[in-house]
């Protein structure tokens, strides 16, 4: 092999190694990045509907039907509520939807959605704990059309 064909090898080779570690190293931080934009919806949905909850002055019916359209918008995985005594007062899940990702990308970078969490009382009361999860199903997508461009 003459110098010049492997001169054009050895910078094909680290033309390619080098964007497998952009595109590696892209997707890593944009995992990171959307884990914690759900945290930080999570929390701020998780508030928000416990300052509603805490309105309702304890209306266990009223708590039910707020939590089940908060619930019914799609957009969580779970939300439960739970009485000062750990059990679980309203506890509504649902798998997570189909994502617009193939299977094997999202057990290659899975995308943790972590809980959020609030306090619900009336008055002094307290009412309960609140859990909020949303679906990393939307994350996913972003990252598989990220990773596509």
């Amino acid at each position: 092999m003459s110098l010049i064909r492997q001169i054009w090898l050895l910078v094909i080779i680290i033309t390619a190694m080098t964007c497998t570690g952009s595109l590696v190293t892209s997707l890593w931080s944009n995992r990171h990045y959307l884990e914690d934009q759900l945290q930080i919806k999570n929390n701020d949905n998780a508030a928000s509907l416990a300052i509603s909850l805490s309105q309702q002055s304890g209306d266990i019916e009223s708590i039910r039907l707020l939590v089940s359209a908060q619930y019914d918008t799609g957009y969580y995985q779970r939300i439960r509520l739970q009485g000062p005594d750990g059990k679980p007062i309203i506890d509504l899940s649902d798998k997570l939807p189909p994502a617009a990702a193939p299977e094997w990308f999202i057990r290659l970078l899975p995308i943790e959605s972590v809980p959020g969490l609030a306090q619900v009382s009336s008055g002094w009361q307290q009412i309960g704990s609140l859990e909020v999860i949303s679906h990393s199903a939307f994350a996913h997508g972003v990252l598989w059309s990220g990773a596509v461009r």
